[in-house]
């Protein structure tokens, strides 16, 4: 669980043989406008001055810049951002690679699925940067929002780093929103 108040759940798995990452994130639905979100930021955590021109690196500390983000609702379908400000609204952007992408309502929660390559995403088709996810330096943002796409989520958002190879670190409780 990402989020315990906002019912925010992850589940993943991790194909290193592939260098896939299969990712499923629910949230509790509030109707069909009901979006989960997720964003990926592979240097985030880097200390390179270098990075800064490219939109991410530590500076950018707990900010939504340098994320690759996909989202989905039942009314909007999956979509793709790339988040190129610290904060507001991200532009749309294919950038990173999407295999199998649905949105569904399952049990009373909206389920976005996706199969994602470890590098892929803004910076490797911009800069030709490929960095990985599955690196110390990477972590990921989420939100939930009731737009159907990626306007406005209030305070139901954070930022979370991951251990995709040892999720009991990635989650230990005191990490836990």
């Amino acid at each position: 669980t990402l989020s315990y108040p906002v019912g925010v759940r992850l589940q993943w798995t991790l194909d290193l043989k592939e260098d896939l990452l299969h990712c499923a994130m629910s949230v509790p639905t509030d109707g069909n406008d009901t979006y989960v979100g997720i964003g990926f930021r592979p240097l985030s955590r880097d200390t390179s001055i270098s990075l800064a021109s490219k939109g991410t690196g530590s500076h950018q500390h707990f900010g939504m810049e340098g994320a690759d983000i996909v989202t989905g609702s039942l009314s909007a379908g999956v979509k793709q951002y790339y988040a190129e400000d610290y904060t507001g609204a991200p532009i749309m952007d294919n950038s990173l690679e999407l295999i199998d992408a649905s949105v569904e309502s399952v049990d009373g929660r909206t389920v976005l699925s996706f199969t994602r390559p470890l590098i892929s995403g803004y910076l490797l088709k911009n800069y030709d940067i490929s960095a990985s996810i599955n690196t110390g330096f990477s972590d990921i943002i989420w939100a939930v929002g009731r737009d159907g796409g990626c306007q406005y989520h209030s305070n139901t958002r954070g930022l979370r780093v991951v251990n995709w190879e040892e999720p009991e670190i990635a989650m230990v409780d005191e990490w836990k929103c």
